[in-house]
């Protein structure tokens, strides 16, 4: 079986980030009217060592498999707390497969190890999947999103 890494990327391969902006333009990118080579260079600039966003990947032998990104704002109408976990992704055919569990579970870690926060937040409409993994449900925001916060330390 393929060893899975997951890492903090400084300088991205143009294969990473070509992965990753595909991914964030079809998630939000198109919703929201961005134009993909603005997604492009906010992907660009996530990755990073000294400020935030920073994007974490995922990869599963050589094949990058999911990211998620360390941001300091993600919920509009809480601009009061950061900072926030966000874009947890998994591409489709690695779903219910474990690996977004060892993904969910690695955020602890890479946040104590790359940064100085001790509490993030996350802002889901999914339903009893963060609890199992440690997150303290908050509030429902908008009828249908949750709130959560994780203490890192």
């Amino acid at each position: 079986m393929d060893k899975i890494i997951i890492n903090k990327i400084v300088s991205p391969t143009k294969e990473i980030l070509d992965i990753t902006t595909k991914w964030m333009y079809e998630w939000w990118g198109v919703e929201d009217k961005y134009k993909y080579d603005d997604v492009y260079t906010y992907m660009k600039n996530s990755f990073n060592k000294e400020r935030l966003p920073q994007t974490f990947i995922m990869c599963l032998g050589d094949k990058i498999i999911g990211m998620y990104q360390i941001t300091y704002r993600d919920l509009f109408i809480r601009p009061d707390i950061y900072p926030w976990v966000a874009n947890i992704y998994i591409e489709k055919e690695y779903r219910k497969k474990g690996y977004g569990k060892i993904l969910i579970d690695s955020i602890k870690k890479q946040v104590k190890d790359n940064t100085s926060f001790n509490t993030l937040f996350l802002y889901t409409s999914h339903d009893n999947l963060y609890e199992r993994y440690g997150w303290q449900y908050i509030e429902t925001i908008d009828n249908k999103n949750k709130l959560y916060k994780l203490d890192i330390k």
